[in-house]
């Protein structure tokens, strides 16, 4: 079922996305033409996509400039867990049709709460060192705290949190 989940999510992003670069006023969103230089930016471009009542795993490649050129739905998981992977969130990566430079990872909580947790933390250093390996570095992990009553406003940097470094 997440597969299937996963799917419909890809295609309606693909959809969003080439929307958006068309310049389709409903679907305008400067976020995707603009360098992702905060976790504002991050939060602007994958709240609309995230649920409320299950965890998304997000992972957004960028160019050069810090332009988005792929926002991929890693994982679904449940009200409080998502299993990611670093080898999926890789593979991503190397396999994209074009040359991605940097990434960025975003996860809802549906609880609200964007704390990072203690999984959180373990697999953000996991994934720092394997884009270390490769020569693609982790700029930011952004948890997005995503319940009810939860303000536009309640994410979580980990790199403003100091939990990118050792």
């Amino acid at each position: 079922m997440a597969s299937a989940l996963a799917k419909r999510k890809s295609k309606a992003l693909v959809s969003y996305l080439a929307k958006a670069r068309e310049g389709n006023p409903i679907y305008d969103n400067s976020a995707l033409n603009d360098p992702i230089i905060g976790p504002e930016c991050v939060v602007d471009l994958v709240r609309p996509l995230m649920e409320q009542e299950r965890e998304n795993f997000y992972l957004i490649m960028l160019n050069t400039r810090n332009r988005p050129i792929a926002v991929e739905l890693i994982s679904v998981g449940s009200l409080n867990a998502s299993i990611v992977h670093p080898r999926e969130v890789m593979r991503a990566i190397l396999t994209h049709s074009q040359p991605v430079a940097s990434f960025v990872l975003s996860h809802n909580h549906p609880s609200g709460d964007p704390r990072p947790s203690d999984d959180d933390i373990g697999i953000t250093q996991r994934l720092i060192d394997a884009g270390e390996l490769i020569g693609i570095p982790l700029l930011d992990h952004v948890i997005v705290g995503n319940g009810p009553d939860a303000p536009s406003s309640n994410y979580h940097s980990m790199r403003a949190g100091g939990e990118l470094g050792r």
